[in-house]
């Protein structure tokens, strides 16, 4: 219905710049001779590259120095630090459009709400039919006759639970009929 074309575009969007981002991270790779290299987060800070003091030399002298420890010095690479800000701007876009694909979904949800609830209203039914059905065959059960009669006739009936929780089960047998002049109410 084009609910999800933008967050879509949005997302590929974003894609775009987390591939220019592993792109600078190939280029950094090279440049320092490591091929294990990886971006790390550092206090909030995403994207820095961190080198040992002892390889501080290869580290080109434009690469802006963002800390350092006794044996680490953290960098951010100038075309990174470039990328980060449209890199976030997509974050916030995807987000945006996430939300939005979400109220619309809502929305067209909201006029089938009615035909969603007795949907699954009926598939829990028949969900519980089919339940019956397995326990049923599994344990030798019968099926039952369904006529147009208002009655319903048991013989020998037994009940699954407690057949499972006690095995000297009694079967019982019940006969609940309707008459035309009396009105019935049966619970079962």
């Amino acid at each position: 219905d084009g609910i999800f074309d933008e967050l879509t575009q949005a997302r590929e969007a974003l894609t775009e710049s987390e591939e220019e981002l592993n792109n600078e991270l190939k280029k950094v790779r090279k440049i320092l001779g490591d091929p294990n290299q990886q971006f790390v987060s550092v206090s909030r800070i995403e994207y820095l590259i961190s080198v040992k003091v002892s390889d501080v030399h290869k580290v080109p002298d434009f690469w802006i120095t963002m800390g350092n420890t006794k044996t680490l010095k953290r960098y951010q690479p100038p075309k990174v630090r470039d990328i980060l800000p449209v890199l976030n701007q997509r974050r916030e876009r995807v987000a945006i459009e996430a939300k939005a694909a979400w109220n619309k979904f809502l929305e067209n949800f909201t006029g089938k709400y009615a035909k969603f609830r007795e949907f699954v209203s009926r598939l829990a039914t028949l969900d519980c039919l089919r339940s019956g059905a397995v326990l049923a065959q599994s344990n030798n059960y019968v099926k039952p006759i369904i006529s147009t009669q208002q009655q319903i006739i048991i013989n020998g009936g037994r009940h699954p639970v407690i057949e499972l929780l006690n095995s000297t089960c009694t079967p019982n047998s019940t006969c609940l009929k309707s008459s035309k002049d009396i009105e019935h109410k049966v619970m079962v």
